[in-house]
């Protein structure tokens, strides 16, 4: 039998998902990338990859964090675009 422990915990300087998040992995992966293309720079790119804002990466994470509290299937969705993103990002 598996015993599985659903508390969520706060480590590594991780903050801990609200109560209505479903796929809290899925929120934190979307939280990080959504700090890492945070704001625009004074040129109107983003600041995490000089994409015209709001980048690209940016509107995935924005639509994964939404996704992150509905059903899994829309998850399931935003994860894959979400590790796309991440994937493209590794090639620059």
């Amino acid at each position: 039998m598996v015993s599985v422990d659903h508390t969520v915990r706060a480590s590594s300087g991780r903050e801990t998902a609200p109560e209505d998040v479903v796929d809290r992995l899925l929120w934190q992966d979307a939280r990080e990338i959504l700090g890492r293309h945070a704001r625009p720079r004074s040129d109107g790119g983003c600041d995490g990859c000089g994409g015209a804002w709001p980048c690209h990466s940016r509107r995935v994470a924005e639509h994964a964090l939404a996704a992150s509290r509905r059903s899994w299937r829309e998850g399931w969705t935003a994860r894959h675009d979400l590790n796309s993103v991440r994937a493209a990002l590794s090639f620059n």
